[in-house]
Formats: C-alpha cells, structure tokens, sequence
C-alpha cells in the first residue's frame, strides 16, 4: 500500500471497479481517467490521448469528496503514474432559486422585452452555474493536491497529475493548473 492515507480501499465501489479495470487488462494500465459521468466529454478526452493504454473510471463529480483520494491512492499503488482528472461544467447543481435571482439583477433591471429578459436570465444561469462549478473543481483538486503524500508523489519525476475542466455549453475544455489556480483553452470538441 502508498503512503496515501491507509484508507480502507475496499469500502469503496469505485476501487472494486479500478482493480477490475486493471485486472482485465493484459499490459499494464499507462493512464487512469478519472471522469465526470458525461460520455461525450469521456470519448473527446480518449479519442484526444495519445498511445497507450488507458482505464476510465467514470465518477459523477458530486461524489469526488469521498473517492477521489482513495481511487488515486489505489491507482499509484497499481503503479499507474499517469492520472488526469476530469472536472465538467454539470458536475455541480447547487443553484437556489435566491442566487440565481440575486445573480440576474447584478446584469441590469428588466427591460419591456420580454425575450430578451429570457435570454438574459438564461445566460445568467449558464455563467453562474459554470463559474461555481469551475471553482468547486479547482477547490477539490486544490483538496487533493494539498494531501501531504500525494505531495511528495507529484516530485516523483514518474508520476503525473493533471486535471482539466470541460465547459458543456461551449464544448470547450480547460487545463486547470493548481499550483496557481489558473484556467486556460487547451482545445474545443467538435
């Protein structure tokens, strides 16, 4: 077992279903993906990888808290040392009515158009919802990265952690660097 915390992985499903993975490969597994639960996005990302042998573990990014470390501990312990982590637009819905409306008024007041105060009100929804979900992305891999172990794995000069936020509504995907919280374009789905 890694240094990572001496979690008990079997209590957790998604382990079951990464040691699957890997036990049902011939080779060796070179990259893990971690993956919201999105197909479209999941096929983009592995139609884009280079060569190599790839595992994906789909996993709705609402319950990253309680998976994320045990799934990459286990990963490293199966000396995968390839991981890219895979944040998605959707993966957050905690909008309350309240926020929205508070949020909407931060655009102007309503004018006598009513298609356009629609409109508005739609594009208000879309930019909070993929301005919260992008910072609670960055905040659960800042979550992870700051683990003291999994720190001293990232100097291993093996080992590889990269984490990418995929924007549903533009079809754009972001390289999401946490050592300084930045965002930027790396392609678009077509």
């Amino acid at each position: 077992m890694s240094q990572l915390d001496t979690v008990a992985f079997s209590h957790s499903r998604y382990i079951k279903v990464l040691r699957d993975l890997i036990a049902g490969e011939s080779k060796p597994v070179d990259t893990l993906i971690i993956a919201h639960d999105d197909y479209a996005m999941i096929k983009a990302i592995v139609d884009a990888m280079p060569d190599g042998l790839i595992a994906v573990l789909p996993i709705r990014q609402a319950e990253w808290e309680g998976n994320l470390k045990e799934v990459i501990a286990c990963a490293i312990d199966s000396q995968i040392n390839d991981i890219l982590i895979a944040g998605h637009s959707s993966g957050l819905e905690i909008l309350s009515p309240e926020l929205l409306r508070k949020e909407s008024q931060n655009f102007g007041r309503e004018t006598s158009l009513p298609n356009y105060n629609r409109l508005l009100s739609g594009a208000c929804k879309t930019g909070l919802a993929n301005r919260k979900s992008r910072q609670h992305f960055a905040d659960q891999i800042s979550q992870l990265v700051d683990c003291h172990e999994l720190g001293e794995q990232m100097c291993n000069d093996d080992f590889r952690l990269q984490a990418i936020f995929y924007v549903k509504n533009s079809g754009v995907f972001l390289l999401h660097d946490f050592r300084d919280g930045v965002f930027a374009p790396i392609w678009k789905q077509n």
